[in-house]
């Protein structure tokens, strides 16, 4: 099977699934607040969980003595080298 190229290119080159230019309202400050790379038991991490839990119990009308969890996904890579979820939280 032989690909053809298309005969027209986008207005904006780095146009793709991947990494791609910003709108341009975005900014960096957006993410101040960000937990990235954090350990869920860091306490920017445990003030997050504690936020979604608390926005969880207001959205769905959960009473007081009901408990929520939230549970993540463990990854774990195959013989094969794909990574798959383990299925437990």
């Amino acid at each position: 099977m032989t690909l053809q190229r298309p005969d027209t290119r986008p207005n904006n080159p780095r146009f793709s699934s991947g990494p791609c230019t910003k709108p341009p309202t975005w900014s960096l400050d957006g993410l101040a607040d960000a937990a990235l790379g954090r350990s869920h038991r860091a306490a920017i991490g445990k003030n997050k969980l504690k936020a979604a839990i608390e926005t969880t119990r207001d959205i769905l009308d959960i009473p007081a003595d009901y408990r929520i969890g939230i549970a993540g996904l463990r990854h774990r890579r195959r013989r094969d080298g794909d990574v798959v979820a383990a299925g437990r939280p």
